[in-house]
């Protein structure tokens, strides 16, 4: 919980995965299902539903998911 205050700072500065890592992640995978435990503001999540992955978000930490859905509100 300590980025409750920080979180939109956070999502802002923090570097996106490569998708070329996370496409190479999701090769063998028949149909790629993805659980991002400890989603934090998406940063994850964001790369891989760009790259048609089926994901489940979570985070514990209220503030964290405040930034994932105002980025990826669906």
């Amino acid at each position: 919980m300590k980025f409750r205050t920080v979180a939109n700072a956070y999502a802002e500065h923090r570097p996106d995965y490569a998708p070329d890592a996370a496409r190479w992640a999701l090769e063998p995978a028949p149909v790629p299902r993805v659980l991002d435990l400890g989603a934090g503001t998406g940063k994850l999540t964001g790369t891989l539903l760009a790259l048609d992955a089926d994901v489940i978000s979570a985070e514990p930490d209220p503030a964290m998911p405040a930034e994932l859905h105002r980025a990826l509100p669906t």
